[in-house]
């Protein structure tokens, strides 16, 4: 009797070892398993880097959206656009004026991790439609440059939360001086992962 409960114990045991491994093999595909598409509604504080842009017209909010398409493994391709506007004062003349930017950012973005926290850095391009209106005149161009960023992506089900942090430069002439219409921009986004 003694041996045929030992028996049992034993076999109950190795069945509860046994599920146990099976879950955590099944726990480890689950959080293995990588979005393909991620879509953000983005909110953020643009911070210039440039001296004559700052005093003119200061920092202040960024609007956007984001669509991110994997590639393969954790490389995924980001496709960003934004609206920026604010009105400030000319230097000299205090006059009016009016700055709008609308930044267009494509980039290669690698996630470190999988599972339902992505930590990942990126880099691409850069353009940018500006308009700047004041009793000077208005210009209405484009600018091209370069863009970096590192942030954390969170999901829960199909659920997700982003957090960045990016650096642009984009170099533009519109009258006789150089200004980068790029600088800081800290965001945090919400959306869809699938």
């Amino acid at each position: 009797m003694r041996k045929i409960i030992v028996f049992f114990a034993v076999s109950i045991i190795a069945a509860i070892g046994l599920h146990a491994q099976e879950t955590k093999v099944l726990m480890v595909k689950v959080q293995a398993r990588r979005p393909s598409i991620m879509i953000f509604g983005r909110y953020g504080q643009f911070q210039p880097t440039d001296a004559t842009f700052k005093t003119v017209y200061g920092k202040g909010t960024l609007y956007g959206g984001e669509v991110r398409l994997r590639v393969i493994g954790g490389l995924y391709f980001s496709l960003e656009g934004g609206y920026f506007n604010k009105q400030g004062r000319l230097t000299l003349t205090q006059d009016e004026t009016s700055m709008t930017i609308y930044p267009i950012d494509a980039m290669i973005v690698f996630h470190a991790l999988s599972g339902s926290v992505l930590p990942y850095i990126g880099a691409g391009g850069a353009v940018c439609k500006y308009r700047e209106k004041n009793v000077i005149g208005t210009v209405d161009d484009w600018g091209y440059g370069f863009v970096v960023c590192g942030g954390i992506t969170a999901r829960w089900k199909i659920l997700g939360i982003d957090a960045r942090v990016k650096y642009s430069s984009v170099i533009v002439k519109p009258l006789e001086d150089k200004v980068d219409l790029g600088g800081l921009t800290f965001s945090a986004a919400a959306g869809f992962v699938f």
